[in-house]
């Protein structure tokens, strides 16, 4: 993966036209990524808000760190789920993971069961060998306030999330943040604490390190 990193213009006397464009070039990253990040987080919302399946056109299936792994021949239950963690202290198991090479983002979908089928958590994530600046960040987080200014919000260190006002096409409330606790996060849920609430998977297919899973097998 690409590195996104922006350097900042080196001052110098008679070096102002280098500056400048320097200046532009380093906008235009930052600008970039903005889009980017923009583009990831509206698939987001639009599958998380309509209850319609996520749109990936565009985007390259990736395997997750954390992936399920098809057992066939369990003696008494037939065929079982195991998972395979990739990434130590993982326990979140992905329904899939997209990206575009060489893009500084990837689009990360988990779902958990409910009584009413599965609760969608849509992330936009840094990919992997991925730094931020932190105008690169700040940029960002000012686009996704932008977003949602006229939400309630809650804050803390590191962390912004906005309560949506009018809950989803499947009766779920959903819950907006941004994070930069550990590590790049912007998300677009359904609630928990509602285990009525949710509904059919929002992707078509489970990537595996052995091909295709049906969501309602994965959970």
């Amino acid at each position: 993966m690409a590195t996104i990193c922006v350097l900042g213009a080196l001052g110098a006397p008679g070096f102002a036209q280098t500056d400048s464009v320097t200046d532009a070039e380093t906008n235009a990253v930052t600008g970039s990524l903005t889009e980017a990040w923009q583009d990831l987080r509206d698939r987001c919302a639009d599958a998380v808000l309509s209850g319609e399946m996520l749109n990936v056109a565009g985007l390259d299936a990736r395997l997750p760190d954390v992936f399920f792994d098809v057992v066939e021949d369990d003696l008494f239950f037939g065929p079982r789920i195991e998972l395979s963690f990739t990434a130590p202290g993982r326990r979140t198991v992905p329904t899939g993971v997209w990206g575009t090479d060489g893009g500084p983002f990837e689009l990360w979908l988990t779902e958990y069961p409910t009584r009413a089928g599965f609760r969608a958590i849509c992330e936009v994530r840094g990919a992997p060998g991925t730094a931020l600046a932190a105008e690169d960040i700040a940029a960002v987080r000012a686009a996704f306030q932008a977003v949602d200014a006229d939400e309630q919000t809650v804050s803390r260190e590191g962390l912004t999330a906005f309560r949506l006002t009018e809950k989803n096409a499947r009766g779920c409330p959903v819950v907006t943040s941004f994070s930069t606790r550990s590590e790049f996060r912007s998300t677009v849920s359904e609630a928990a604490g509602h285990p009525d609430c949710g509904g059919p998977s929002l992707a078509t297919d489970v990537i595996t390190p052995h091909g295709i899973l049906p969501p309602s097998a994965g959970g």
